[in-house]
């Protein structure tokens, strides 16, 4: 039994030191994927920004195009009923 003491003891270092790389290698794999979901997340993010940003901007040109539209429509309605015609242009 003296003679495996020190062998014993010797393979208890080995599978300790193993298990200690074992748990820093997933501990790195886990800080890497921790680190992907992040830059996934925060693409995801400005897609969506730039997404509603895009709705916005279409939305402010409609208006103005449709704002356009109206006051034209209007002035050329006033011109033929009001002042009958384009004549005095």
């Amino acid at each position: 039994m003296g003679l495996q003491g020190p062998v014993l003891s010797g393979h208890k270092t080995l599978v300790a030191e193993k298990l200690a790389e074992e748990v820093a290698e997933r501990r790195v794999k886990g800080e890497a994927k921790k680190e992907k979901h992040l830059v996934f997340r925060f693409s995801l993010y400005l897609l969506i920004y730039f997404v509603i940003l895009a709705c916005i901007c279409m939305l402010h040109i409609y208006s103005y195009i449709h704002i356009s539209k109206c006051h034209y429509i209007y002035a050329v309605t006033w011109e033929f009923v009001v002042l009958g015609g384009r004549e005095g242009a």
